[in-house]
């Protein structure tokens, strides 16, 4: 019973179901009824199974009658599928369908903007095209998306107003241009279209949206391009491509400048033919070049003479320009006209004269009253290097001067009033450099005696300036030698006592607290007087002391200065090798090297940086020394500064260690602090090299050679006792009484017995007077009348080996020189302390630094006789 039951029900849904679509699909009424016809005889033989009330009756008429009823259920039902499938009609239709789903996808595809269907705001489908619009990879991840995640939250409202009206409403078309976001949350101009349509037996909007990005681009480009036609100066016109006249082309559009130039209106201009503003006769040679240009398409320019719209002529500079677009289509020709009547005045009353002044070396040039250039010799050219072409219709001061230059407006006004002006000028060439000229201008008049132009004469005197500048600078700086050295003899004079009188207190106040400060007080004038001495160095190149020394204390030292002044934003980094060689050196002069290297990478560090500085042993090859002039292959100490700031020019290598060359303001360097650490690395026998890029810092290496004997400058000569005397009597002369005072309190002190002269006679007479008993002398080189050189000149005529020691606080390599030739084989600088003193007295009377050279002309300068570290006063 249950498969008669569960066939029965079968059958008679699929013959209710080919019912159905025939119903829906034909249009025939027999099928129609068949399919009703075989619907009731199934549905009743179906329920007349259910509703038997005897279960085993029921078997038994399914299993002996029932089954010719549904097989003739089953023969009618395959009836029905053969006419279904055998229908014309039914089939065409299919197949429309089919292929209006393929057009529907190939117009997806092929739509070069975005295509998508929308239903109650997400995403059916969209086209690729749509996807990358939104920054989408597939169509795919869009699908079910609402579509409001894609538009900007501000266009959001108005955008679901729309899609509801043509979704829901049924409205027709919607239009619109919005923002949409893509993925990554970039804003597009987009124009939206909207229509119902009807997909999958559903109404939804179809919504195409079009990337407005490139058109607005367009847009605002033609509008800046429109804008900037209308304030140019120049006439343009627009003509049409083609004519049927010979003379040319009708005008389609004129700017501004155009009506202004000619004084023609928009309806005396548009439409018109070009060749109605020009004589034909008196511009026959222009307008056939004119034509010739249209005929082969070609550009042209042409000089005509025009009229304006009240018959007055004038001379136009025309040039003529065809259009084509992108398949070489002449679409249009370009007009441009620019009015040089002035120009040609200017050039034919320049070419009158030009013939006298041509010939002239000096620079002349003529400019009218209003400033354009109406004249320019080839004396201008050379100067300046502008061609006339180059300036003709230029005022010549908004050339040559710059803007807050006001002397030529000055020198202008003074012509005008006076009818000339003599003066200094500063115009720059082509180039931009400035050159000095002395200029003479004249107020030229015309024939009617009106003045109408002016006539300027420039001598170049640019070298011959920088002569004098230079000139000036050297006697400045020689006066600036001659002062320093009368300053650095009165300041020693004043330090010298502080040094003795400080030595003398510590050996009798020996507490901690006292001699802490006498020890500052010594170090101060120690230090006033290195600087002393470098004034001296860098204003008249005064010979230094030089000795043994270890490198490292004086990196030290002016590591320890910078760091407490330069700005905190420069970072300092040291690196010295713990084997440093000693170098034999000027202390203050190495000094002044390491400064000068260092201010020079702070200037360059205006923003802050590091600055770095090195120390190690190296040896110089024989290849690079070969790159070095002069240079010896060796061991060296290489002490390096480098330093983050902006570099220097390529173009300035070069010059960065002339004197006076500078790329500082005036009021910022001289040019000296480079050319003086040059001078002071070569009279050490030492070189320098410089590494830099614009932008990337610079690095300056300077070379010392290594000291050929051990460095003795290990041990502080403050720990070992102060030599004593053993009752000699020294003879003390200075013409500071300070200074005596004293010096001969100290010596006597440490067990010398003192006389004391103010003079260079008063010396001798005491010379002469103690005769023998005299041990040595001590004496300054600086004195009223007779001065100490040739006071021991005076000394060695009367007793030739008698020790003598001299001192100053200014001493040239001159003077020391004589000084070698007179016999004097000690020199002590002052201010001195009482250490060194006592030890130069020492060395002196045990006979280790007295005594004649063999050839006194060839010697050295005498050296300091002691030799200290730099950081011991």
């Amino acid at each position: 019973m249950n498969v008669i039951i569960v066939l029965s029900l079968f059958l008679g849904l699929w013959a209710l179901s080919g019912m159905l679509v025939l119903v829906r699909f034909s249009r025939a009424w027999y099928t129609t009824v068949l399919a009703l016809l075989v619907a009731l005889l199934a549905s009743e033989r179906f329920f007349a199974l259910l509703s038997h009330p005897d279960m085993e009756a029921l078997t038994l008429e399914a299993t002996s009658g029932d089954w010719v009823g549904l097989a003739s259920v089953s023969v009618a039902l395959v009836m029905v599928l053969v006419l279904y499938q055998r229908h014309p009609w039914l089939g065409k239709i299919e197949r429309s369908l089919q292929e209006s789903e393929e057009r529907f996808n190939e117009v997806l595809a092929m739509a070069s903007h975005g295509l998508g269907l929308v239903s109650d705001g997400r995403w059916l489908r969209i086209n690729a095209a749509g996807a990358q619009m939104l920054g989408g990879e597939a169509s795919g991840e869009f699908v079910g998306r609402s579509v409001y995640d894609f538009i900007h939250p501000n266009h959001r409202a108005s955008v679901a107003r729309s899609l509801k009206q043509v979704t829901e409403d049924r409205e027709g078309t919607a239009w619109f241009e919005e923002k949409l976001l893509s993925i990554d949350g970039d804003v597009i101009d987009v124009e939206l279209r909207a229509v119902p349509i009807q997909y999958e037996d559903q109404g939804v909007a179809l919504v195409s949206f079009r990337d407005l990005s490139d058109l607005r681009w367009m847009e605002r480009r033609l509008w800046m391009l429109e804008a900037a036609i209308r304030q140019v100066n120049e006439a343009i016109l627009l003509l049409e491509p083609q004519s049927s006249d010979d003379d040319g082309r009708r005008i389609l559009y004129a700017n501004d400048a155009f009506h202004r130039m000619t004084g023609r209106s928009i309806e005396d201009t548009i439409g018109h033919p070009i060749h109605e503003m020009a004589d034909s006769d008196i511009n026959d040679a222009a307008l056939h070049a004119v034509r010739q240009a249209f005929a082969q398409e070609e550009a042209a320019e042409v000089d005509l003479l025009l009229k304006h719209d009240d018959e007055t002529a004038y001379w136009a500079r025309c040039s003529v320009t065809p259009i084509f677009d992108a398949d070489e289509r002449l679409v249009f020709w370009v007009w441009l006209q620019r009015d040089i009547t002035a120009e040609k005045q200017r050039h034919a009353e320049g070419q009158a004269k030009a013939a006298l002044l041509e010939e002239a070396q000096d620079a002349i040039y003529v400019q009218s009253l209003e400033g354009y250039l109406l004249y320019w010799n080839r004396g201008a050219e050379r100067l300046y290097g502008w061609s006339d072409e180059q300036l003709a219709g230029r005022k010549i001061d908004e050339v040559l001067f710059r803007e807050d230059d006001s002397l030529p407006a000055r020198a202008f006004q003074r012509t005008m009033r006076q009818g000339r002006w003599n003066g200094e000028l500063r115009p720059l060439d082509c180039n931009g450099e400035e050159i000095v000229v002395e200029s003479r201008w004249t107020l030229v008049h015309g024939n009617d005696g009106t003045p109408n132009a002016v006539l300027v004469v420039n001598t170049d005197v640019t070298e011959k300036k920088k002569l004098e500048k230079q000139l000036l600078r050297s006697q400045r700086l020689e006066s600036i030698g001659t002062l320093a050295s009368g300053i650095a003899h009165d300041l020693n004079n004043v330090l010298n006592p502080i040094s003795m009188a400080s030595g003398l207190l510590k050996q009798e106040h020996t507490d901690e607290a006292s001699q802490d400060l006498l020890d500052t007080i010594t170090q101060s004038a120690q230090r006033g007087a290195d600087i002393i001495r470098q004034v001296l160095t860098f204003a008249r190149g005064a010979e230094g002391e030089r000795k043994v020394i270890q490198p490292k204390y004086v990196i030290k030292d002016v590591e320890r200065l910078i760091r407490e002044t330069f700005p905190r934003t420069i970072r300092i980094r040291t690196s010295i090798a713990q084997d440093l060689n000693p170098i034999e050196a000027d202390v203050t002069q190495l000094e002044q090297v390491l400064m000068n290297l260092s201010v020079n990478a702070r200037d360059a560090m205006t923003d802050g940086g590091f600055l770095s500085i090195s120390a190690e042993n190296v040896e110089l090859t024989k290849d690079e020394a070969r790159v070095r002039l002069g240079a010896e292959p060796g061991p060296y100490v290489a002490i390096t500064i480098s330093d983050t700031g902006r570099g220097i020019p390529a173009n300035v290598q070069d010059n960065i260690f002339e004197p006076f060359f500078t790329t500082k303001q005036p009021t910022k360097g001289t040019g000296l602090g480079l050319s003086t650490v040059h001078s002071i690395v070569t009279s050490h026998e030492g070189y320098i090299d410089v590494e830099s890029e614009e932008g990337n810092g610079a690095t300056f290496t300077v070379l010392f050679p290594q000291a050929e004997v051990e460095e003795d400058v290990v041990e502080d000569p403050g720990d070992q006792p102060l030599p004593e005397g053993r009752g000699e009597l020294i003879l003390l002369i200075d013409d500071e009484k300070d200074i005596l005072v004293v010096t001969r309190a100290m010596l006597v002190k440490h067990g010398y017995e003192v006389v004391t002269a103010r003079s260079g006679e008063e010396a001798l007479q005491l010379v002469r007077m103690h005769g023998q008993d005299v041990r040595a002398i001590i004496t300054d080189m600086v004195m009223p009348k007779m001065g100490g050189l040739q006071l021991i000149r005076e000394v060695r005529r009367i007793d030739h080996t008698l020790p003598i020691l001299a001192s100053s606080g200014n001493m040239s390599h001159e003077v020391l020189r004589d000084l070698v030739k007179a016999g004097v084989r000690t020199f002590l600088p002052k201010p001195y302390t009482t250490r060194r003193l006592l030890m130069a007295l020492e060395r002196l009377l045990d006979g280790s630094t007295n005594g004649l050279p063999e050839d006194a002309s060839d010697a050295s300068p005498p050296r300091p006789i002691v030799t200290e570290s730099p950081s011991t006063s």
